[in-house]
C-alpha cells in the first residue's frame, strides 16, 4: 500500500476513535433526574419563591442552589443554607459558595480536564493533517506540471524524472512525519480511555458507600433486563429507619460511618449476581434477579439478622450508639411489568413496613 494511502487510512481510524471516546465519555457522565414535568413545575416554583424572598437574583447558579434545596438536597447543604442571613450584602457570594461546595462535583471538573486533553490532541492532529495534506497537494500539481513539461520536448525527460524523485521524496518524508505523529496520537488515545474508564467507574458509585448510585443502577438493570433467564426479578427497597433523627442527635459524620457501615454488611451478604445501589439518601435498592418475592423475603430477613448484629461505639466513650434498623419493601417484576412499576410497588410495602412499627419486611 502507498505510503499516502496507508497514512490517509489512519487518520480516518484516529478520528473515529477520538469522537467515540469523547461520545461514550459524555454519555456516561448525563444522568437524567427520573421525576415527572408536574413535580420538577413545583420545585421550580417553591425555589423562585425563595430567591424572591432572600433577594437573589434568578441567575443559572441561584436557580441551581434553590432547586437543589428543594430537591432532596445533601444534609450538609441544608443546614449551610438555613444558616444564611437574607439581610447580608454578602448573600450572593454566599450562595455561589455553596454552589462551589456541594453542587459542583468532582465529575464535573474531571469532564473539563478530560475535554480538554481530548481537544489538544485533536487540534494538534488536525494541524498535522493539513500540514501533510498541502503537501499532497504540492505533489499532485507538481505531477501535472511535470506532464506539461513532458509533452514539451526542450525539457528533457532526465529534469522532469528529477523533479519528480524529489518531490516524491518530500511526500514521503511528510508521510513518515505524520505516521510518527498519529502514533503518538493513537498512544493519547489509549491513556484518555483509560481515563475515560476511571471517570465512568466514578460517574456510576455513590462516593460516600462505594455502591451504586442511581445511575450505576439503571446501568446495571439494562444489562439484565433483556435475558428472559433472569426473571422473576424482585426489587427491594430498604429505608433507614429515624435516619433523621439519629443524624440530629449524632451528627452527619456519624450518620455517614454509619451509612458506609450498612452498605458494607448489605454488600457482603448478598449473592454475586444481586445488584446493590444507594437510591436517596438513607435509601438502599437491591434487585435480586431469578428471585420471586417470597425467596426475596427470606434474603431480606437474613439481611435484617445481619444488620441487627452490628454494634459501634461512641467515640471517646465506654457506649454503643444507639441500634437502627431497616423497614423493606419488596415488588416482584417480569419482563411484562417495567421496572418504575416495580419500585412503586415497592415503594408502598416499603410503606406498609414503616407503617407496622418499622423494623420488619412486607412484599406487594
Amino acid at each position: 500500500m502507498p505510503a499516502f494511502l496507508f497514512v490517509i487510512n489512519v487518520v480516518i481510524s484516529t478520528f473515529f476513535t477520538i469522537i467515540k471516546c469523547i461520545y461514550y465519555y459524555s454519555i456516561q457522565f448525563m444522568s437524567e433526574k427520573n421525576i415527572s414535568i408536574k413535580q420538577s413545575g413545583s420545585i421550580s416554583l417553591k425555589a423562585l419563591t425563595w430567591l424572591r424572598d432572600y433577594h437573589l437574583p434568578t441567575d443559572p447558579i441561584c436557580y441551581h442552589v434553590a432547586y437543589t434545596l428543594f430537591d432532596k438536597p445533601n444534609p450538609d447543604l441544608k443546614t449551610r443554607v438555613a444558616m444564611l442571613n437574607k439581610n447580608s450584602e454578602h448573600i450572593k457570594d454566599d450562595i455561589y459558595q455553596i454552589y462551589n461546595d456541594y453542587i459542583i462535583s468532582d465529575h464535573d471538573f474531571e469532564l473539563n480536564e478530560f475535554t480538554k486533553k481530548v481537544g489538544k490532541l485533536v487540534k494538534k492532529t488536525e494541524m498535522s493533517i493539513d500540514d501533510t495534506k498541502d503537501s499532497f497537494k504540492n505533489y499532485i500539481n507538481n505531477l501535472e506540471t511535470s506532464k506539461k513539461k513532458l509533452k514539451n520536448k526542450t525539457n528533457s525527460v532526465i529534469t522532469v524524472i528529477a523533479l519528480l524523485l524529489e518531490e516524491t521524496e518530500i511526500v514521503n518524508k511528510k508521510a513518515q512525519l505524520l505516521e510518527k505523529e498519529l502514533e503518538v496520537a493513537s498512544n493519547s488515545i489509549k491513556a484518555l480511555q483509560k481515563e475515560h474508564l476511571s471517570h465512568k467507574s466514578k460517574a456510576l458509585y455513590d462516593p460516600l458507600t462505594d455502591i451504586l448510585n442511581r445511575s450505576g443502577l439503571m446501568a446495571a438493570y439494562e444489562e439484565i433486563e433483556d435475558i428472559d433467564s433472569n426473571y422473576p426479578i424482585s426489587i427491594v427497597i430498604g429505608d433507614i429507619d429515624c435516619f433523621s433523627k439519629f443524624n440530629a442527635e449524632h451528627g452527619h459524620i456519624v450518620g455517614d460511618q454509619i451509612l458506609k457501615l450498612i452498605a458494607s454488611t448489605l454488600r457482603k451478604n448478598l449473592n454475586y449476581k444481586d445488584i446493590l445501589s444507594r437510591f436517596g439518601g438513607e435509601e438502599f435498592l437491591i434487585l435480586l434477579p431469578k428471585t420471586d418475592k417470597i425467596k426475596a423475603k427470606d434474603v431480606v430477613n437474613n439481611l435484617r439478622n445481619k444488620l441487627d448484629k452490628i454494634a459501634v461505639k461512641k467515640r471517646g466513650a465506654n457506649a454503643y450508639l444507639p441500634k437502627l434498623t431497616l423497614s423493606f419493601g419488596i415488588s416482584e417484576i417480569n419482563s411484562c411489568l417495567d421496572f418504575n412499576s416495580g419500585i412503586e410497588n415497592a415503594d408502598k410495602a416499603l410503606l406498609k413496613s414503616k407503617e407496622n412499627g418499622r423494623n420488619c419486611v412486607n412484599f406487594t
